[in-house]
């Protein structure tokens, strides 16, 4: 198969930004894309406006982020301003767009890896340009790129899945407490307790592949996700037995973003909560699960929030979170939120694992298209 610099067969127009005086929120001129911040969830949407246009992409062209998420992409759909963060390619003649836009995602990681910057990373039109590209006929080309659609296309589906029954769970637990009495307080339903002090654990106390240390950038969509990297030694461990995690507690990240909230399970057991966060551990009667989903409810995100200290740096200390106001529920009602909740995440499970497995299966068929395999 013929390979090609990219430049050869594609038009990069590198962005550049407006002068200061012609940006404008009221939609007057040309919307502006600055960077990859200016794309949500594979679409165009900007925050600015420019009366005064430098470099302008049109519809069918492919946005590239070229600053900090190197690599990021997504179509255009309308002639938009380009900003320095920015780069719009064309594909030519000879080359597909959509084959094109899957090239690119193959070649993400290439390109992330010429990124130079002290500040941030950074690749320039030389770093795009000289990208080799696999160029088989045009037809061939549509086929390959058909190809992919449509296993990318099965991917979208899962998560799409993924996303139905993550709204499924919210209705669930919403509908269990919608009309219930807040009246009661968070130390009613939890004993809480802050992460250890910066005196008890210091930066330089941290180790790879010790005891896991759980801090606020651990919880994620509402799980903990364990960094070995982030980790301490048996002997520091053994002077924070205070800060250990059971099964059933629940992390709580107390700075920056609020309501992150993880539940411990089983292969969690033993690793300690971090200085950023702190422990609720359910009391009798008290569903983990539910507790759980009570403090990464939107309403409790929302008094934590108004309710948190500092004004660049949110945060909780534990009287905050004592006084936080919960409902009442009663233990069965609690059982059976977590019974159909599981049953909810026993379906997801199935569906990750699915998806996984689609990964896998694209990166095969991505892998084999642009060597001539497929």
């Amino acid at each position: 198969m013929r390979m090609v610099e990219l430049g050869s067969v594609c038009t990069i127009t590198m962005g550049q930004a407006p002068s200061g005086d012609s940006y404008n929120g009221s939609e007057d001129g040309l919307p502006l894309i600055a960077g990859a911040g200016d794309f949500m969830n594979g679409t165009i949407l900007p925050k600015k406006y420019t009366t005064r246009p430098t470099k302008v992409c049109k519809p069918g062209d492919i946005v590239l982020s070229i600053r900090a998420s190197i690599g990021a992409k997504v179509p255009a759909d309308a002639d938009y301003c380009l900003g320095r963060g920015v780069a719009g390619l064309t594909a030519g003649p000879e080359l597909d767009s959509s084959y094109l836009w899957h090239f690119l995602s193959k070649a993400e990681r290439e390109l992330f890896s010429k990124g130079k910057g002290a500040t941030f990373l950074q690749v320039n039109r030389a770093d795009i340009s000289e990208l080799e590209i696999p160029l088989p006929p045009l037809d061939e080309q549509r086929r390959i790129a058909a190809i992919l659609d449509q296993a990318d296309a099965i991917r979208t589906k899962r998560r799409q899945t993924l996303a139905h029954l993550d709204d499924l769970s919210r209705s669930i637990f919403r509908g269990a407490i919608e009309g219930r009495d807040w009246s009661g307080r968070v130390e009613g339903i939890a004993e809480v307790q802050i992460g250890p002090f910066g005196s008890l654990l210091h930066k330089h106390d941290y180790i790879n592949d010790g005891i896991p240390v759980i801090n606020p950038m651990h919880l994620v969509d509402g799980k903990i996700t364990v960094d070995r990297s982030f980790s301490v030694s048996p002997e520091k461990a053994a002077g924070l037995t205070a800060f250990r995690l059971i099964e059933g507690d629940v992390v709580l990240g107390r700075r920056g973003e609020m309501g992150r909230a993880g539940l411990v399970k089983r292969e969690h057991v033993g690793s300690l909560c971090g200085t950023g966060s702190m422990i609720l551990r359910p009391r009798e009667g008290i569903v983990p699960e539910y507790l759980h989903a009570l403090m990464a409810s939107v309403r409790m995100k929302d008094h934590l929030k108004r309710n948190s200290l500092g004004a660049t740096l949110p945060n909780l200390n534990s009287d905050i979170v004592r006084n936080a106001p919960v409902p009442e529920l009663a233990e069965d009602q609690q059982k059976s939120y977590r019974s159909r909740n599981e049953c909810i995440a026993r379906m997801a499970e199935a569906v990750q694992r699915a998806l996984a497995a689609d990964d896998e299966l694209f990166a095969a068929l991505q892998s084999r298209a642009f060597r001539g395999e497929l």
